[in-house]
């Protein structure tokens, strides 16, 4: 059974599979939760976080992604491959 993580300000978690999620909603998490097949930590980033905060997370992610742009079938298909 996977385990999926999803990490928002103020919380703070190590990993080394972990990604940042910016402009995402509700279906994204739920696709997310339901797709990806494998440990993974998703730091939910907002407008309004802290500056330090997300620098912090933006040296512990590994990719991070905008879901404006992006599917969670290509989130998915990144994960994997950095799972390799």
């Amino acid at each position: 059974m996977n385990k999926i993580t999803l990490c928002s300000y103020p919380d703070y978690l190590e990993s080394n599979e972990s990604y940042g999620l910016k402009n995402y909603d509700n279906s994204v998490i739920k696709e997310i939760l339901n797709k990806i097949d494998h440990d993974a930590v998703f730091f939910l980033i907002d407008q309004h976080v802290p500056n330090e905060w997300l620098n912090k997370v933006t040296k512990q992610v590994n990719i991070l992604f905008d879901c404006d742009s992006i599917t969670v079938d290509q989130i998915k298909t990144v994960c994997q491959k950095k799972k390799l």
